[in-house]
């Protein structure tokens, strides 16, 4: 069964329905729209929810019963044909006013939410471009170092004690620069940092190069400690050690590249 189209009409049928002041047709119709749309369920909650706000913000005073009872004999005693029927109208303005005024509310309750999933998405975007500008001022490095002659770039990996690290190491003689980009390296603990070395065919023990703690995105820029870490080294090491070791000899090989 294919449903009906909504009628022109259906946000004042719902407002109607809310206030209780439908005729028995339009009554009849709301309760067909229900049933061949049951989404309108949630619009009737919406239209329910802004009445309840409308009622509670206005909150109308009620005369006592001796005022009533005066104003109802001065009313009826000068009533004519021609104001029933004025009163008649300005009873359905009233009607078409609280309509009119459940509508704009259930509408400024609708644009408040998409203003708030707007933000929201808003402030999404801002964080992933905190993030993009992050990873270019770390890419930016790496491809400026790149772009210089006689670079050499070294393939990482973990050693038992960090099986789940990886890495690269870009170092530029010309420079005097190392870049290294780290994947799963553990923080050091207190007291520990580690330390960045060189094997170099005309040395007999490693070239300390510098030490360094990586940043959150894994980045490292250092300046080599002596101009033999980039006299062509056949393989870089990281070890840890502790702070306060001396820089004669490594500690245990946290990473290391391939020879």
């Amino acid at each position: 069964m294919v449903s009906a189209e909504l009628p022109d009409n259906w946000q004042e049928l719902l407002a109607g329905y809310i206030l209780g002041n439908l005729s028995d047709d339009e009554a009849l119709i709301v309760d067909r729209l229900l049933n061949e749309h049951p989404h309108l369920l949630q619009e009737v909650e919406a239209f329910q929810t802004s009445f309840d706000s409308l009622a509670t913000t206005v909150s109308l005073r009620q005369p006592s019963d001796q005022l009533r009872e005066r104003i109802r004999a001065g009313t009826q005693a000068q009533l004519s044909p021609t104001k029933r029927r004025l009163n008649w109208i300005a009873g359905m303005g009233g009607a078409i006013a609280a309509t009119t005024l459940l509508i704009l509310g259930w509408r400024i309750a609708t644009l408040n939410t998409q203003l708030q999933q707007a933000n929201a998405r808003i402030e999404t975007l801002e964080r992933d471009l905190d993030q993009a500008n992050l990873q270019a001022q770390t890419v930016q490095p790496v491809l400026n170092t790149l772009q210089q002659p006689g670079t050499l770039i070294y393939s990482l990996q973990g050693s038992d004690r960090a099986n789940a690290a990886s890495g690269s190491l870009v170092m530029s003689a010309q420079n005097n620069q190392v870049i290294i980009l780290v994947q799963n390296l553990p923080e050091p603990p207190s007291g520990k940092i580690y330390r960045l070395w060189a094997k170099v065919p005309t040395e007999n023990t490693l070239a300390y190069c510098g030490q360094f703690n990586p940043n959150a995105q894994g980045f490292v820029k250092l300046t080599p400690s002596a101009n033999v870490c980039g006299a062509n080294p056949t393989q870089m090491l990281i070890t840890i050690d502790a702070i306060t070791d001396p820089t004669t000899r490594g500690g245990p090989v946290i990473m290391q590249s391939r020879t």
